[in-house]
């Protein structure tokens, strides 16, 4: 019966060696858990977040105050035309418009 590694430890260059072989291996789109589209809310902004070069400032208004990634089309995908990082009062604001905007379309 072999024990493997058990009780041993990798040392630093190993480690590197080991990093560098995984690059790009069963990441995006080639990984067997990869959702493409149907991802739920939590690992979409999470993946956006990784992929989505966050400014210095709202998009909108320019503040450089704490920036929160907005949908601002109502449309959840990986598209970054759909997405902006925006002030918390720019988001909140346009939260607000794109769930009237919602509630009118369902209601007609």
């Amino acid at each position: 019966m072999s024990r493997g590694m058990l009780g041993k430890r990798h040392t630093e260059a190993t480690k590197q060696k080991i990093s560098l072989s995984r690059i790009g291996k069963l990441t995006g789109e080639i990984n067997p858990a990869w959702k493409g589209d149907n991802v739920t809310n939590k690992p979409l902004h999470k993946w956006l977040k990784k992929n989505l070069a966050k400014p210095k400032e709202c998009e909108f208004c320019g503040s450089v105050k704490p920036l929160d990634l907005s949908n601002i089309t109502g449309v959840y995908n990986r598209e970054f035309h759909n997405w902006k990082y925006l002030c918390r009062s720019c988001h909140a604001k346009l939260d607000n418009k794109v769930n009237n905007i919602k509630w009118m379309v369902i209601r007609q």
